[in-house]
């Protein structure tokens, strides 16, 4: 199928969300085709696959407790794999070694990763009253918990959701699902208690597929077949009566009667700013956090035994450059040969945005360097290979709310819609349901 003149809908950007938004159009009975820039579909989502190992350079998993989530990659014709029983462990390092984050009262109660003033401090988390304006997540913490919890629960987990900075992000619009337990029941544990979700750990298994993440935008692209362009960038937008005209360059032009935008915060700014300028502006004000990933694996024989469990999170506190590490191999089979260890590590962030920027060298000797301290692993990794994405997840900072409101505002009078990731969330659940619900 060549490209046609016009269509009912185009949608910019082939990431997880351009290709969730174009397959849900086409369902829906849509003429819609997907451009996108690069010759490759997928975005930050890649299953690279060598000599028997297999490393995904974006997100690794997803959660699939949302109702909707499996059911629509089984509609792909995909096949969920279910990590293993061990992911539910979970580690928080504290002092130069890993603490298992505790699972339930018990549990809790015996921790070293919290002292035993901040535990009683928590009991009086139900007395604290509601904000009366936005606060960063931070902000929100301390209030509620003190101290000790931002720094060795809460923040970890936003590093290892948004790669993001606890001081910046906003509650309400970053972690809504925390927020939303004060607005909805008054506080963390009436909260928690109501969901009886006592651990606060996410609820539900997560899961990937045989051949990776990848699998996931590679069945999508496929649903599109030959609606989907590659190599298409689109230069510029122009509104005109009954939809707007797509200049692709060389003269070439593509009329559609509305535009989907899925592509990051500052490419749809250089697109909408001849017809929006306010929009323009505030597009360029949302920030990214880059982050490196590396991917190592050891021969078993050659280091200490792992524990098991999902991996583990590095506190900023605790002065590692290193974000945290993923016990791959041990949360989906297919990852390394068996007599292998394969693990992922993660760095930069909006905190250290330099450290995802360094020569692929530089970064792997400092991951290195970082897991001889904390796991002993002191022998030559046997394959190595690397990832760096200068923009890897949009942070939805304090003010956030307000600005994609400002955008869609200033959008108002043309046929364009935000799809990508810059509202709605940023874990790849969140992109599935986003595309569901625009039908």
């Amino acid at each position: 199928m060549s490209l046609p003149q016009q269509v009912d809908l185009v949608v910019v950007g082939a990431g997880i969300s351009g290709l969730g938004a174009g397959v849900r159009a086409l369902a829906a009975g849509r003429d819609v085709v997907v451009l996108e820039g690069s010759g490759r579909a997928g975005g930050v989502i890649e299953s690279r696959r060598h000599d028997g190992y297999l490393f995904d350079t974006g997100p690794n998993s997803t959660l699939g407790n949302r109702p909707g989530v499996k059911e629509w990659v089984a509609e792909l014709g995909l096949d969920p794999l279910d990590a293993a029983p061990e992911a539910k462990y979970r580690y928080v390092v504290k002092g130069g070694r890993l603490v298992p984050l505790p699972l339930g009262p018990v549990a809790f109660l015996k921790t070293p990763l919290f002292s035993l003033w901040a535990k009683l401090r928590l009991l009086a988390e139900p007395l604290h009253g509601r904000a009366e304006a936005e606060e960063t997540v931070a902000q929100f913490v301390r209030r509620r918990l003190g101290p000790e919890f931002l720094d060795y629960a809460v923040g970890p987990f936003v590093s290892g959701v948004y790669a993001g900075d606890p001081e910046r992000l906003s509650v309400r619009a970053a972690v809504a699902k925390i927020y939303n337990l004060e607005r909805d029941h008054g506080g963390l544990l009436r909260g928690a208690l109501a969901k009886r979700n006592v651990s606060g750990q996410p609820k539900g298994g997560i899961f990937s597929f045989a051949g990776g993440m990848g699998a996931l935008p590679e069945a999508m692209a496929a649903k599109l077949g030959e609606r989907l362009f590659l190599d298409t960038p689109v230069k510029g937008l122009k509104s005109e009566e009954g939809g707007m005209v797509l200049d692709l360059g060389e003269g070439r032009r593509l009329r559609a009667r509305e535009v989907w935008l899925a592509v990051p915060a500052e490419v749809s700014a250089n697109l909408v700013a001849p017809l929006a300028p306010v929009a323009e502006e505030t597009l360029r004000q949302i920030p990214y956090a880059a982050v490196a990933q590396v991917f190592l694996a050891y021969r078993k024989a050659d280091i200490p035994a792992l524990p098991k469990g999902f991996g583990f999170l590095i506190p900023r506190v605790e002065g590692i450059e290193t974000l945290g590490c993923l016990f791959s191999s041990q949360l989906f089979p297919g990852r390394c040969p068996d007599d292998r260890v394969a693990l992922t590590a993660y760095v930069g962030g909006r905190t250290n945005p330099d450290g995802a920027l360094r020569l692929p060298a530089q970064i792997v000797a400092g991951v290195r360097e970082d897991l001889k301290k904390l796991l002993g692993i002191q022998a030559e990794p046997v394959y190595v290979d690397t990832a760096r994405h200068a923009r890897a997840i949009p942070q939805y900072e304090l003010g956030h709310e307000g600005r994609i409101a400002t955008i869609e505002r200033a959008l108002a009078p043309f046929p364009i819609k935000l799809v990508g990731n810059i509202k709605g969330g940023v874990a790849v659940a969140d992109r599935l349901l986003f595309a569901q619900a625009l039908g």
